[in-house]
């Protein structure tokens, strides 16, 4: 790499405490088109100096920055705590150095997230490129449908838990996830964290996740934004959260207008790899992302190319199924046609629901929960399988209920949002309800598509959580994020029901108590029902003719 590297700069915050900065500059006088990138994590290793090499290279100015209390930069850490004030006080430390001619951020994970969270209010910051990383850390992170992402949540924590970073064996994580109380779970793994225990003190979407939400600051972010992400990441919904939200309320006409999105068939590792899970996508699934970064960040940094990246559809998105990119310029798609496909008798899915209720009962035991197998997460451990994985060993469990449609005569696109409604009563005044869509192949194979859970004390409201009446029924409404599939002709439609995923979400313990404080359970007795008057229904954006 031909360029200076000015080592061991220390950034100053409002507060006096200095953040430790690494600053690459390329041959010449400048100044330099640059990239930011703020990190919790080593900023020395070749994951970021990957990062580093091709922008200097194309003449650009690079700096990595070490968040407060992380590695070599002063301060206590708290994950979150102050990405806010320190990437503004950063902004405007680097929009005055004479070697910057403007500059835009990247990252990807966390380091999405310090993009977010310090573009309200940036009046310096001219782009930024945040890759896989939520939109509101309740919704997304920490909770997901009022369930919390426990596996992600301990795992991550423990290991960022001080100034640097701690490895666990698959072993040793596997053991942890099955403590309780969850609360306790870091002193259990010889740490302490506060923030984790904070995030099980707010188990509601309270005032504490507020201040992380994107939603209530895009029309303060003027900075326009590409955004990029996976179908299989825990974060695909977020994605498109940030850009419709940042085309509709964004505070410039830059922001509304320049921004843009590119979700691949990838997990928590975008754009690199061509087989996820156990599908192979073919080639064009790996894609050049610093060449997407440097064009984005070029056409707003210093206006090159600013023609034809703004002729362009601001949405690519890559069609499962029929593995193809295809553009498109609005989302949820124009044309979509929505359909409800109706939970029926024998386990079917039919295009009206049954006249009569039927149950379908089933027993979740919290000390038997069905295993994380795939998934639409970010928990890329060992022993934990991400992505497009044969369901057909979960699908065998007694606590699982499969829905299964006709064989297809034609292709059916399905790209947009996915839903569900469960009519559903329980024997337990609090219990979880997951729903996975999935793929059957002619040859039996059930591959999951996209999939979702709801904490049913959160069936009205996310903000003021009401325990159900045992045995009393429920519609239950579970998002299943958001996906791009062609179900070929052969292929049949299904819906998997049950009430766990573990160690994804934290095992809903059926007692109705404080979540994460809990250390008893009892087993829970549920039935889906299915009947004209509870009609329990998939919900698919159906785009004719795909």
């Amino acid at each position: 790499m031909a360029s200076r590297s000015l080592l061991d700069v220390m950034v100053p915050m409002r507060d006096g405490i200095r953040l430790a900065t690494d600053v690459y500059l390329p041959p010449g006088d400048g100044p330099f088109p640059t990239v930011l990138i703020r990190t919790p994590y080593d900023k020395g290793v070749d994951y970021y100096l990957d990062q580093v090499r091709p922008f200097v290279r194309d003449g650009w100015a690079v700096v990595v920055q070490n968040c407060r209390g992380r590695f070599d930069s002063e301060g206590t850490w708290y994950a979150w705590g102050t990405e806010a004030q320190d990437g503004l006080d950063t902004h405007a430390w680097l929009g005055a150095q004479p070697w910057c001619a403007g500059f835009g951020t990247i990252g990807s994970s966390y380091d999405g997230c310090t993009q977010w969270l310090a573009a309200p209010d940036s009046r310096v910051l001219r782009a930024m490129v945040p890759a896989v990383c939520p939109s509101d850390l309740w919704l997304q992170d920490q909770y997901v449908g009022g369930a919390f992402a426990h596996g992600l949540n301990l795992s991550w924590a423990i290991r960022n838990a001080g100034r640097g970073r701690r490895e666990y064996t698959a072993d040793e994580l596997r053991e942890l996830w099955w403590h309780l109380p969850l609360v306790d779970a870091d002193h259990a793994a010889g740490t302490h964290v506060d923030w984790y225990r904070d995030w099980l003190a707010h188990p509601t979407r309270d005032d504490f996740w507020r201040r992380t939400s994107n939603h209530h600051a895009w029309e303060r972010m003027t900075a326009p934004a590409l955004n990029v992400a996976g179908w299989y990441d825990a974060y695909a919904g977020a994605a498109f959260l940030n850009h419709v939200g940042l085309v509709e309320h964004g505070g410039s006409e830059a922001a509304r207008t320049g921004s843009r999105l590119v979700m691949g068939p990838w997990h928590h590792h975008i754009a690199t790899e061509r087989v996820v899970g156990e599908l192979d996508f073919g080639q064009d699934a790996i894609v050049d992302l610093h060449a997407l970064q440097r064009r984005f960040l070029a056409r707003w940094v210093h206006g090159t190319d600013a023609d034809g990246l703004d002729a362009e559809a601001p949405v690519r998105i890559f069609v499962m199924g029929e593995n193809r990119w295809r553009d498109e310029w609005e989302w949820p798609l124009a044309r979509t046609r929505w359909t409800e496909l109706f939970l029926g008798d024998d386990t079917t899915l039919v295009g009206r629901p049954p006249a009569e209720d039927r149950p379908d009962a089933y027993v979740y035991d919290p000390a038997d929960p069905v295993i994380t197998t795939g998934g639409n997460h970010s928990l890329v451990n060992p022993g934990i399988t991400v992505g497009p994985v044969d369901q057909r060993a979960v699908e065998a469990r007694p606590d699982v209920v499969s829905y299964t449609g006709p064989v297809l005569e034609a292709p059916l696109e399905v790209t947009g949002p996915v839903g569900a409604t469960i009519w559903f009563s329980s024997s337990a005044p609090d219990t979880d309800v997951t729903a996975r869509l999935v793929d059957v192949h002619p040859d039996g194979r059930a591959i999951n598509v996209c999939e979702g859970v709801l904490r049913t004390r959160y069936r009205d409201s996310f903000e003021r959580p009401e325990l159900m009446i045992p045995c009393e029924v429920y519609p239950i409404p579970i998002d299943l994020g958001v996906t791009s599939m062609v179900f070929l002709p052969g292929h049949r439609l299904r819906l998997d029901v049950s009430s766990s995923n573990f160690p994804r979400i934290d095992r809903n313990l059926n007692t109705g108590g404080p979540i994460g404080f809990e250390t008893e359970w009892r087993v829970a007795h549920q039935r889906i029902h299915h009947s004209a008057a509870r009609p329990s229904h998939l919900r698919l954006p159906v785009i004719p003719g795909g």
